[in-house]
């Protein structure tokens, strides 16, 4: 369901926003998201459909629990102080718009934005009030995963070093401190504006799981220089 201008003139009226101004759609694959203009700003508007509720809620209580210092960007409150406004039978939430940028696979983060980025995701592990959050077997789904990919692969090589490593080591995952983690924290998932961390975004997958994991997905994708993985930047990034 996408909405036209009417619609978001009456959802709207639910928000101290001003008018509307100027409406654009930005993204349509996993929700709607419009970019919106009013009188009092920028924002982003997002269309949830009924089939998402169940993350939609989920990340709502992720939000409202991470420590203050995390920079994410909350719903701004309906008139009547909701995080959500339910119209046509879909969830809406607004957002201020960010300002921020992405950066580039093919870029590298300095080394205070990995420090910080790891600053954060200390925060992320060390949240309180989430125990009733689910639980999933990364682990387990990781080995589903490479068992369906083609044998013959470079993945599925690394996979089996990676696996006799951990078997040589004794590796037993009921040995790590479990906790909230973000599942998928990539440069794809938080914006830099003037060379800092500015928001960490979709919280939408978080679980309660061996915050270890939560590590390596963020260091596999961060901590390269030079087109290898950089011993010095993951100091950087776990210290």
């Amino acid at each position: 369901m996408r909405l036209n201008v009417s619609e978001i003139k009456e959802i709207l009226k639910e928000y101290n926003l001003g008018k509307l101004e100027s409406k654009k759609l930005i993204y349509t694959s996993w929700n709607i998201v419009y970019k919106i203009r009013t009188e009092t700003g920028t924002y982003t508007l997002k269309l949830i459909e009924q089939k998402n509720k169940k993350s939609l809620f989920k990340e709502l209580k992720v939000l409202s629990s991470l420590d203050k210092k995390i920079p994410i960007n909350k719903p701004i409150k309906t008139i009547s102080h909701k995080d959500y406004l339910i119209f046509n039978n879909n969830y809406i939430l607004v957002s201020n718009f960010l300002s921020g940028r992405n950066i580039k696979k093919s870029d590298d983060l300095s080394i205070n934005q990995i420090q910080e980025l790891g600053y954060y995701l200390a925060l992320i592990h060390n949240t309180k009030e989430v125990s009733n959050l689910p639980k999933r077997n990364l682990y387990s789904k990781m080995n589903s995963f490479f068992a369906k990919i083609n044998k013959e692969s470079q993945e599925y090589a690394l996979y089996l070093e990676v696996i006799d490593i951990l078997e040589k080591s004794n590796f037993n995952k009921s040995n790590f401190r479990k906790s909230l983690i973000h599942v998928d924290l990539h440069k794809g998932n938080f914006f830099i504006e003037n060379n800092h961390i500015s928001t960490i975004m979709d919280f939408e997958e978080a679980y309660i799981n061996p915050s270890i994991y939560d590590l390596g997905i963020t260091m596999l994708d961060i901590c390269w220089e030079n087109e290898e993985l950089s011993i010095k930047r993951i100091k950087e990034f776990v210290k």
